[in-house]
């Protein structure tokens, strides 16, 4: 499990999304960094940490997302990279970026053809029942 100094994202927290007492705040700007804390933090947490270690998460332009507020690329579907792009305009909504990046971790343990099939709908049921939105919903 992610330590407590691990999750102690940029600044003060009010409920912390591993250890269910201490969490993000709503309005803090959220940094690349962070991103890839929480990306590790939820991995391990909820995906039992089979997504590729290699993922490098970042916010990104949003005018280069074709008005998508979230992308993922993913080298064992062919892509030359795997990465998760989140829209720069999430960068001071705290929960709607942490939101985002779980669906697209769920995107990155489905096989390419998968888009939002049945099975991405199991794992959103899973994330919620496991209490992965607690904190940020």
């Amino acid at each position: 499990m992610a330590s407590e100094k691990a999750l102690r994202i940029s600044g003060g927290f009010t409920r912390s999304v591993v250890s269910g007492n201490k969490g993000l705040s709503v309005t803090q700007r959220v940094s690349n960094a962070d991103l890839m804390t929480m990306y590790r933090v939820y991995n391990h947490r909820y995906f039992g940490g089979k997504l590729p270690r290699n993922a490098k998460v970042s916010f990104h332009p949003h005018e280069k997302m074709d008005d998508a507020i979230g992308w993922s690329f993913n080298q064992a579907w062919g892509d030359d990279k795997t990465e998760i792009w989140i829209s720069d305009r999430l960068r001071y909504t705290t929960c709607c970026a942490m939101m985002i990046l779980l669906h697209e971790q769920i995107h990155l343990a489905l096989p390419k053809f998968c888009e939002h099939c049945k099975h991405f709908d199991a794992w959103k049921r899973r994330l919620f029942d496991d209490g992965a939105l607690d904190m940020i919903w």
